[in-house]
This record gives structure tokens, C-alpha cells and sequence, in this order.
């Protein structure tokens, strides 16, 4: 078995994630919002992990799987990418507490519609992958860049920012005002 990537992190990763995630679900009550955000955090971010190992051994082999079978693989595991923001996001937001969603102007969208837009064109690219390759292909059984590799991380990264300021400056405004006080 040839790996063009170092997996040995990724499984001690996932091995700590499913012991985590287990220690979680028995020893926190669930039925508690921001446990349960962040449970489906700790699953996400498995089934994340899980889909890398999967995609590195895939990839390194890949002239012996079938390239539909790659790109699906692969498609999966960059979803589920796109999902482990979101589910990031709900916890944060849980995290921090939801008010900073209720302060905003209503004509302004709201930082779930963003991640929804964000995400939909997301699965647009995706999509637009799997016959054209735009984003990364499957060529003479090697992995290959698209041309619109990096904006396969975009969305990510503009979600992150939205997330990041959405959530810690209320809590900065909050701790200037208690600091003037």
C-alpha cells in the first residue's frame, strides 16, 4: 500500500474525536442547545477526518479505483468541509449567545442566510466539478488541481470572517461598555 500522504495524525486524530464524541454523548445532557451544537461539531469534524483518511488512501491509489469513485469520495469529503463551517457557526453562536442575530437592521441578512447562499453556491461549484473538473480532477489516474481549486476554500474562509465578527464583537462592545462604566 503506497500513501502520497501522511495519514498517522489523521487516524490518532479520529481515534481521539471518537472517544471525544462518545465521553460527550454520555456525560453531557444533549438536550441542551449548546451541547448538542456542539456534539454535531464533534461528529462533523469525525465524519470530516474519517472522509481524509478515506480520500488520501484513495488518491494515492488512485490508478486501481475507478475515477468516478475518486471524485465521488472526494466531493463527499469536500462537503462535508463545507458542513464543519456550519456546524462550527451554530456553536459559536451558541457559545457566545444568539443575541447579536436579533441587533441587526431587518433588511440586513442574517448571518444563517449568508452561510445558506454561501453554501448553495458552494454546491454549485461542487456540482459544476464532477463533468468539468473546474475545481480538481481525476487525470490519467493522478490527482489534478482545477483552475477554481482555491475558491473551493472561499466560502470558508468569507463564512469564518462573518462568523468570527458576528460573534466576538458584541462581546467586545459588551466589554467596552462594562470597562466605561
Amino acid at each position: 500500500m503506497k500513501l502520497l500522504y501522511n495519514i498517522d495524525f489523521s487516524i490518532a486524530t479520529a481515534v481521539f474525536l471518537l472517544v471525544f464524541l462518545l465521553y460527550v454523548m454520555f456525560s453531557y445532557d444533549l438536550r441542551i442547545r449548546k451541547n448538542r451544537s456542539f456534539f454535531f461539531l464533534l461528529l462533523c469534524t469525525l465524519a470530516a477526518d474519517i472522509m481524509d483518511i478515506v480520500t488520501a488512501y484513495t488518491i494515492s491509489n488512485a490508478d486501481t479505483f475507478p475515477v468516478v469513485w475518486n471524485l465521488v469520495m472526494n466531493e463527499i469529503y469536500y462537503f462535508m468541509l463545507g458542513m464543519l463551517g456550519f456546524f462550527f457557526f451554530l456553536y459559536s453562536q451558541e457559545a457566545v449567545g444568539n443575541d447579536f442575530l436579533d441587533k441587526r437592521p431587518k433588511w440586513q441578512l442574517s448571518t444563517k442566510q449568508i452561510h445558506v447562499i454561501l453554501m448553495s453556491g458552494y454546491v454549485v461549484l461542487l456540482l459544476i466539478n464532477i463533468p468539468t473538473g473546474v475545481m480538481m480532477s481525476f487525470n490519467g489516474g493522478r490527482y489534478t488541481h482545477g483552475p477554481l481549486y482555491f475558491f473551493m476554500f472561499s466560502p470558508h474562509f468569507i463564512s469564518s470572517c462573518l462568523y468570527s465578527s458576528g460573534c466576538w464583537l458584541p462581546s467586545a462592545n459588551r466589554f467596552v461598555t462594562a470597562l466605561t462604566l
